[in-house]
């Protein structure tokens, strides 16, 4: 009797538990039901708020145990402009959360995984450019962890060109918000140059601003960046680099190290150690270099300027204020001469403006390049070409035969100093001054870079007669035409010309110029 009692009770008690507990179950199962986060429409809601388009869903399924969430397959993102090709594609969608969350932290999903990414941006003009939903709706939906490995960002051109593709390796975001900076890391091949970069900051907070308001700082790596797809250079770069600002304002501070940097023309690889303080806009890809120290060899080049798109042409446009003080001009040369040895050894300062337009011609054809220079104690590396000069000045001293001071190491160029331009490959001199010992010269002229011509015109100073010289029949040839090209206290000024190659030059004394400016 006892134990029937006791069972009584116990089955009145189970009812008085169970069904509360049963219509707090079905209360919440109801409420799940009518707002259950992890629905279809939801989905396609979500990621409206991230990018503008038609959103597709091929295949989709609720998760309910052990934890909330859901799968989605086939993720298609459709331009609402009528693009063909989607904008993005995603092979499965999966989001992980925890009933706790639903209740405490409502809008709290706590992983998203997303397999097979794929993000398409159309040319610029096409109509659609991938940007992001701008309205000024806060979204209050916050997410623990994104993950996107093997993910792929392919950026269309307008040239017909193949897309730029972005392999990215691996890609995690944390503590994402629309309201609140979320951090990141990631991994992935560059597109171009092709290189490896490895990065990790923080981006947001996703507001309503354009989306190149966005704030974004951290540091990078970029490494075995192939220079070589670009035309006229090559090398191997890697860089480090931090930055912080806003996606269409960065403020860059890094290195860059080219051991082997070359302008293919030349074949002369050399190394390149560069310093730069810079401003990015992420969303063209324009660059503003404010201060660029850069050490070729022995020499250090402080340079400024942009590489930046300009109305009405494709690509990218290069400008460069470029200063060298108390550099070695052999080292600048080795960067465009094919020879082994550079034409001209010495101490240089220069000061140069730098243009290179994106034409698709060799870099020495598209560089224009205008400058102002002066070299101290230059020696010339062609032997024939430092002999000519020492003849040179020997004859202006008049002492032509005299073997020993042809080799005196004194007789250098001193005080070289001259404008330059060098345009499609040719650097024309003009307002050329240097002196060597008992002789100053005046040269305009031209060099090519591209064949090794040479071409210059002018008049030179000298402290003998133009009879003393040369010797013998030339000698007494010539001393009739002494007062033609006397200088009004001692010595000739002769007009001069230097032709034909860097590696064959001609050195000679045109007396025509001389005789008509003499009859004016």
């Amino acid at each position: 009797m006892n134990q029937l009692t006791q069972r009584a009770r116990l089955k009145r008690l189970a009812c008085w538990i169970g069904l509360p507990l049963f219509v707090l179950v079905a209360v919440g199962a109801t409420i799940l039901y009518l707002k259950w986060p992890f629905s279809k429409q939801s989905v396609a809601d979500s990621i409206r708020e991230v990018i503008s388009g038609d959103i597709r869903i091929q295949k989709f399924k609720s998760h309910y145990f052990p934890n909330p969430g859901c799968e989605a397959e086939g993720v298609l993102v459709l331009s609402p402009s009528g693009v063909s090709d989607p904008l993005v594609t995603v092979q499965r969608i999966t989001i992980q959360a925890r009933y706790a969350d639903l209740v405490l932290r409502p809008g709290f999903v706590a992983r998203i995984v997303l397999t097979g990414l794929q993000v398409h941006i159309p040319p610029r003009g096409s109509g659609h450019d991938g940007k992001s939903n701008s309205s000024s709706t806060s979204s209050k939906t916050r997410i623990g962890e994104i993950v996107a490995n093997g993910s792929v960002l392919e950026v269309a051109r307008q040239d017909d060109k193949p897309p730029l593709r972005f392999q990215i390796h691996s890609l995690t975001l944390k503590s994402v918000s629309r309201d609140t900076p979320f951090a990141y890391t990631v991994a992935l091949t560059n597109a171009l140059p092709p290189g490896e970069i490895t990065s990790a900051g923080h981006l947001g907070p996703w507001t309503g601003h354009p989306l190149g308001k966005t704030p974004v700082s951290g540091s990078y790596k970029f490494s075995q960046a192939d220079l070589g797809v670009f035309p006229g250079v090559a090398g191997m770069l890697s860089s480090d680099d931090r930055f912080e600002g806003e996606l269409d304002e960065i403020h860059l501070q890094g290195n860059i190290k080219i051991p082997d940097f070359e302008v293919k023309s030349s074949h002369h690889p050399v190394p390149l150690i560069t310093h730069y303080d810079a401003t990015v806009n992420a969303t063209n890809g324009d660059v503003f270099l404010h201060r660029v120290d850069t050490s070729l060899l022995e020499t250090w080049i402080v340079a400024s300027g942009q590489v930046a798109g300009e109305k009405g042409q494709k690509g990218k446009t290069t400008r460069l204020n470029v200063e060298v003080r108390e550099g070695r001009i052999q080292d600048l040369l080795r960067l465009f001469v094919k020879s082994p040895l550079t034409p001209l050894n010495g101490t240089t300062n220069f000061l140069a403006t730098v243009l290179v337009t994106p034409q698709g011609r060799p870099f020495l054809k598209e560089v224009d390049l205008r400058g102002d220079f002066g070299i101290e104690s230059g020696h010339f590396t062609n032997p024939r070409t430092q002999s000519s000069v020492d003849d040179l000045s020997n004859r202006a001293h008049g002492a032509p035969e005299n073997k020993s001071q042809a080799a005196d190491p004194e007789n250098v160029i001193s005080d070289l100093r001259g404008h330059v331009h060098l345009r499609d490959g040719v650097a024309n001199f003009a307002d050329i001054k240097f002196n060597v010992p008992w002789a100053l010269a005046r040269f305009n002229g031209s060099y090519n870079l591209l064949n090794g011509k040479i071409d210059f015109r002018g008049t030179l100073k000298t402290q003998a007669e133009l009879s003393q010289t040369t010797t013998g029949v030339k000698s007494v040839l010539l001393k009739p035409l002494n007062d033609l090209f006397k200088r009004k206290h001692a010595g000739a000024e002769v007009p001069v010309e230097i032709t034909g190659t860097y590696h064959n030059p001609h050195f000679g004394i045109d007396l025509k110029p001389g005789l008509k400016e003499k009859q004016r």
